[in-house]
């Protein structure tokens, strides 16, 4: 009996243990929902992007709501809503190679040809299901709770409800022993207290019976309340509401996306010679789009446009050619300020001609020279005036003045030397001139100091070199003279001292005298004598 019991509670056990491990497993699970594999394809047929993607976990029941967003590969928006499929319309499952279709001409996208990509955001539809809670509940009581209550003691309702059915089969078996012993017992005494004992058994089998059996039907209850409530106000629920504003996104690769047609392209392309300023061949473009679609007044709008700038232009190089006609006739007759003026209207009016500009160049060029022509002839004029009156200092200026106007003009360089020739002839005569009266005035330095000044103007002349040789030898002659006189008079001074018998002062004026002439031998045998 005892082992009977034991294996009871270890089944029980089990059982137990086992919805807590599936509850718990449960609990701990999360859902781990993404999209990807977004990949684009245009179908020039029906003129559609077709999107595929897979939403995994595949075999996941969860459903989900998608909004997709276009973009240019410079993350400008495309403002897109002509698109259907696949949780665009209504909620849909997880799965693989699921679709959207997109057709950008309805959203007024046309005429692209650049890179496109886009972005899938998905957010998940929460489905309340109430049966699947009260299912739980039944199975194990507290299970049901979870996810829709926010607190965690419900988790114990099973093991408590478990429990007291354990309990109740428990002593529903003991009391069912005892009163088989109540039975079989000869003891009145024993059999009364068997009888009593079976009796509170099974009062306790049946109060632990409907204890589990009050717990299953109030969490039974309580379940479908709250299921009720959450429907209504999912706030009330933690899970469902954070379930409820769970979304998560991913993006496609870049795709080229061209749905050009052949006006589109021909409009296109006419844009980007009118923008470039080739309005010949924008126009040409813009007749070949509007033949391919004659309804569409685009073409028209900017072939009239095109047609508009072609005659103004036109216009304008009528006037440039009238402008630079005339300003060619006043250049060839020398006008030059009336062709100036044209040619300086002309380039006004089209600015990036290089004719009239050359022509302008060359225009100041020329004045440029008569400009520095009547200056240099002016100041040659004022240098020949200065020339002719011998003023040739100032000649010589002048002459220089001219050629920092043009610096390589043989005339003033040969004039220039020229006066330079003049200037040293007038100061060479002015040296000898004066010189002479020097010499006149037997001022012999000053003489000789000019004859060298004019030597050095003159070094071919042998005029003032004889006149210094000349000034040299007087000068020679006046030296030795002076010497002779100071020599002599040393001499009688050194005689009378000696005839005095002064002969210290003798010998020494006879020393002063050989000092002057030391080759003479008469001073030096009287010192010798003394």
């Amino acid at each position: 009996m005892v082992k009977y019991w034991i294996l009871l509670l270890i089944k029980m056990k089990i059982i137990v243990t086992i919805i807590l491990v599936v509850f718990c497993l449960q609990l701990i699970a999360q859902d781990n929902y993404s999209i990807t594999n977004i990949k684009l394809f245009y179908d020039k047929v029906s003129e559609e992007i077709n999107i595929n993607y897979d939403l995994l976990p595949a075999n996941s029941n969860a459903q989900f709501k998608i909004v997709p967003e276009f973009y240019y590969s410079n993350g400008q928006k495309i403002f897109a809503s002509a698109y259907t499929g696949e949780g665009i319309e209504t909620f849909t499952n997880c799965g693989n190679s699921k679709i959207i279709r997109w057709k950008p001409k309805q959203d007024n996208v046309k005429g692209i040809n650049e890179n496109i990509y886009v972005v899938l955001n998905v957010k998940r539809e929460i489905k309340i299901s109430t049966g699947s809670h009260l299912l739980k509940s039944a199975i194990l009581p507290g299970w049901g709770d979870y996810r829709l209550n926010n607190s965690w003691y419900y988790a114990g309702f099973g093991i408590v409800a478990y429990g007291a059915v354990s309990g109740a089969i428990l002593y529903n078996h003991i009391a069912a022993n005892t009163y088989n012993n109540y039975k079989n017992s000869m003891d009145i005494a024993q059999s009364n207290k068997l009888f009593s004992d079976a009796k509170n058994q099974q009062k306790i089998s049946n109060i632990l019976a409907i204890s589990s059996a009050a717990i299953w039907a109030i969490d039974l209850a309580r379940v479908y309340i709250k299921s009720q409530k959450v429907k209504k106000e999912i706030k009330t629920s933690n899970y469902y509401f954070e379930q409820s504003n769970q979304t998560f996104s991913n993006k496609s690769n870049n795709f080229w996306f061209d749905n050009r047609t052949p006006f589109d392209i021909a409009l296109e392309e006419g844009d980007k010679f009118f923008k470039s300023g080739s309005f010949n061949e924008a126009k040409l473009k813009y007749e070949l789009a509007f033949k391919l679609e004659p309804i569409n007044n685009i073409a028209q709008i900017k072939l009239n446009e095109t047609n508009k700038i072609l005659a103004e232009i036109k216009a304008k190089e009528d006037k440039y050619h009238n402008l630079v006609a005339k300003a060619d006739s006043a250049f060839k007759v020398k006008d030059y300020v009336s062709a100036k003026t044209n040619y300086s209207e002309a380039l006004n009016l089209i600015p990036n001609k290089a004719y009239p500009q050359q022509q302008l160049n060359e225009i100041a060029k020329i004045q440029e020279k008569e400009r520095k022509d009547k200056e240099y002839n002016e100041v040659i004029a004022n240098a020949n005036n200065s020339f002719n009156q011998k003023n040739y200092d100032e000649a010589k200026l002048l002459y220089q003045k001219s050629l920092t106007i043009y610096k390589n003009e043989p005339y003033p360089t040969n004039k220039i030397q020229e006066c330079d020739n003049l200037i040293d002839e007038n100061k060479y005569n002015a040296n000898l001139t004066i010189a002479n009266k020097f010499l006149n005035k037997k001022e012999y330095d000053k003489a000789r100091m000019y004859y060298n000044m004019a030597s050095y103007l003159k070094p071919n002349q042998a005029f003032p070199k004889n006149k210094i040789v000349e000034i040299n030898a007087i000068l020679d002659k006046i030296e030795q003279a002076e010497t002779d006189k100071e020599y002599k008079d040393y001499l009688t001074k050194a005689d009378a001292a000696y005839n005095k018998k002064e002969y210290d002062k003798a010998k020494s004026f006879y020393q002063e005298a050989s000092n002057i002439k030391p080759s003479e031998t008469y001073p030096k045998n009287r010192i010798n004598t003394i």
